[in-house]
């Protein structure tokens, strides 16, 4: 809704206190190796948390950047009795080309990892016995892991100097985080999904410009589905959640969402 979005794009103030230190070397004119730690605390609760980060650079030829990056991230590390503990390792590539007039084709591969404490609780009374009850790959003990994979390419062309259009294509399962055009995005897929969208800036004068986005989640498909009341038992006649002439079932599902953004600013 515009009031959530009201929310979530505005900055959210936190204090912190910590170090950060970053490093730069540059091998010969083809290799580069960075660096970057930081380590902090938040001073609401004096939690602390962590960050190192290392990239790997190589330019072959002028128009063409690879990139690896190894990232270790973590929240109350050394503390075994907190739900708020979890660790974070990600690995992601990218293979860069610089076009003509500025322009740009990115193609991003990512892998991550987030663990966390387990935590023992069931989602539903249990019975392994009964055949009736399918569960699939639920994990119906609390979430301990969080994987994810993505991979995908981002494409970016100046019509002019008042004129841009940049979109992205990609395919991920798990847990996703990434930049798409002037937003940063949190997402997540059991099933793994396809993801589109794309923009189009103008300048309208020296003094305004306008900003367009659209985007498209399309989930993997469902290929079977039951309606389950509250005791996760089949919604079927003879169960007091029926009602006669509805449909409880469905042979094919695809879950989709879309997004519109739409910016206007005007510079002082």
């Amino acid at each position: 809704s515009f009031y959530y979005q009201l929310y979530s794009n505005n900055p959210q103030p936190q204090a912190e206190r910590g170090f950060y230190f970053n490093t730069r070397y540059q091998i010969n004119r083809q290799f580069t190796l960075s660096m970057e730690y930081d380590n902090w605390l938040r001073n609401a609760d004096d939690v602390p948390q962590y960050r190192l980060s290392g990239t790997l650079q190589f330019r072959p030829v002028f128009p063409i950047t690879i990139s690896l990056r190894q990232k270790y991230q973590g929240r109350e590390a050394l503390n075994d009795k907190t739900l708020e503990y979890y660790e974070n390792a990600e690995f992601r590539g990218q293979l860069r080309l610089r076009l003509s007039r500025f322009n740009d084709l990115s193609l991003l591969y990512a892998d991550s990892r987030v663990n966390f404490r387990p935590r023992p609780r069931l989602s539903f009374p249990t019975d392994p016995t009964d055949p009736g009850q399918n569960y699939d790959d639920t994990n119906l003990g609390g979430t301990a892991a969080l994987p994810g994979t993505a991979i995908g390419a981002t494409y970016t062309h100046n019509f002019n100097e008042w004129l841009k259009f940049r979109g992205f294509l990609g395919f991920y399962k798990g847990f996703l985080w990434n930049f798409e055009d002037t937003e940063f995005i949190v997402t997540n897929s059991e099933r793994g999904a396809t993801r589109l969208w794309f923009s189009v800036y103008s300048r309208i004068s020296n003094r305004m410009s306008m900003r367009i986005k659209y985007t498209r989640d399309y989930q993997k498909a469902i290929t079977f589905s039951q309606a389950r009341d509250a005791n996760n038992e089949p919604i079927e006649p003879g169960n007091s959640s029926y009602i006669d002439g509805r449909y409880y079932g469905a042979s094919l599902i695809q879950p989709s969402q879309e997004y519109y953004y739409m910016e206007f600013n005007f510079h002082f």
